[in-house]
């Protein structure tokens, strides 16, 4: 069985140390406007490192939901960047 590799954008920006405090505390409000069961698979899987099967198991979907869930909480995140980054422009 192949371990799945987390996204590593995702990872550099919530654990390597260089990492300032404003960008994380940035992607926690972004976090906050995800649905709550994305937010769940994107935390477990990118920041706990968990593998697919665990967090399907903790969040009670199936691997090819968490999948899904986590492609989709992905795609948001992204838009909910580029969004919030315009608005700190325009002030």
């Amino acid at each position: 069985m192949r371990r799945e590799v987390p996204s590593p954008v995702l990872r550099e920006v919530l654990v390597e140390a260089d990492t300032s405090h404003v960008e994380r505390e940035q992607l926690v409000e972004l976090l906050a406007q995800l649905p709550e069961q994305q937010r769940k698979v994107i935390v477990l899987r990118y920041c706990a490192d968990l593998s697919e099967r665990q967090t399907a198991d903790l969040v009670g979907l199936s691997v090819g939901g968490v999948k899904s869930a986590a492609s989709r909480g992905l795609a948001a995140l992204r838009q909910l960047a580029i969004s919030s980054e315009g608005k700190v422009h325009e002030h």
